[in-house]
């Protein structure tokens, strides 16, 4: 009984021992690996504090003076110091390349400029020009007002359908021939218009002819109330006779006094 007893007590005694054992490599593995995390923390603070330091040093750095410090040697940036005093000024970089074009608002416009002085004029200044634009010989006509005028196989013959308006000076309008007569010799500015009044859409056109030969023409492709002028200066001599001529005949024209009209006027002798 007391063997029994005695084997019970070491087998306590040894099962106390190694539980004990376990216990103490148990605190000194914790110990351990808490003492290895703290390093470990410690040790990433200050890789974090350099990077942030790096980070902050190549901010500042531009480009040429980072590709610099690769090519020969590497530099640690450390605590931020003092600023340091200004450098000597660089040379002057080279002129980069123009920019694209930019898309803005147009300016408002400029002041207005001042009154330039009066031009000079030589001795011929104002000669050769009518000296009373009173008696000048001028003349306009309009159409007779009635707006179907068919014209039949006319091509050698003037339009007549004429109304004189205004008249001044010695120039003269046959309403039987439908031709004006340059009583003064001298440049004439002559015009005329014609309206096509048809609703089929065909060439139309009229000529202005000096003593029957033709010296402008219009010719255009229209339909209801085509309209199309012509007009010129011309050399006219006494005697010289103006006409008006269909090109095409055998359809419509308006003679409306808006729409069609004919005249000419002495510009300088």
């Amino acid at each position: 009984m007391a063997n029994k007893e005695r084997t019970v007590a070491i087998v306590i005694i040894t099962v106390n021992a190694v539980v004990s054992i376990l216990l103490v490599m148990s605190v000194v593995y914790l110990f351990f690996q808490v003492s290895n995390l703290q390093e470990e923390n410690k040790n990433l603070r200050n890789k974090w504090q350099k990077l942030q330091v790096l980070h902050e040093c190549d901010e500042k750095t531009d480009h040429k003076e980072r590709k610099t410090i690769k090519q020969n040697e590497k530099i640690r940036c450390g605590i931020k110091g003092k600023r340091g005093r200004p450098g000597v000024k660089g040379d002057r970089g080279e002129k980069g390349d123009p920019g694209n074009d930019g898309v803005g608002m147009s300016g408002k416009d400029g002041m207005k400029g001042e009154k330039g002085d009066p031009g000079i004029c030589s001795d011929s200044c104002g000669q050769n020009l009518l000296e009373n634009k009173e008696d000048s010989p001028l003349i306009h006509m309009v159409g007779d007002g009635k707006q179907n005028k068919r014209i039949d196989n006319l091509e050698e013959s003037a339009v007549s359908f004429w109304n004189v308006t205004y008249k001044a000076g010695d120039i003269s309008y046959s309403k039987a021939e439908g031709k004006l007569t340059i009583n003064v010799e001298g440049f004439y500015y002559m015009y005329s218009q014609m309206a096509y009044c048809e609703k089929k859409e065909r060439k139309v056109g009229h000529t202005m002819s000096i003593n029957g030969n033709d010296v402008l023409k219009s010719i255009i492709t229209a339909k209801d109330l085509g309209t199309h002028k012509v007009g010129g200066i011309f050399k006219l001599k006494k005697g010289d006779k103006i006409a008006i001529s269909p090109v095409v005949t055998n359809l419509e024209y308006c003679f409306s006094r808006q729409e069609a009209y004919f005249g000419a006027f002495l510009v300088r002798k």
